[in-house]
């Protein structure tokens, strides 16, 4: 999904493929943990180190466990 401000619902859905899981991210955690390829939900308290996490075709550099209680992760959508 990107932003478009002439879409009517101002964004467009395109495939995409993402690359590498950003260092600090919840992406990157998962998949250290061997979790990367599974639909997870995942509690964050006292998660350390979590300063990155994909929303939609962004990757956002976020104090994550700040911002959020839990995080659902969902490594492929059709």
């Amino acid at each position: 999904m990107y932003p478009d401000p002439e879409a009517p619902v101002g964004f467009t859905v395109a495939d995409a493929k993402l690359g590498q899981a950003s260092r600090g991210s919840v992406e990157a955690a998962l998949a250290a943990a061997g979790l990367g390829e599974r639909a997870t939900l995942t509690a964050l308290a006292g998660a350390p180190d979590l300063c990155r996490v994909r929303s939609q075709s962004a990757d956002l550099s976020i104090d994550v466990p700040a911002a959020f209680d839990a995080v659902l992760s969902s490594p492929t959508v059709t």
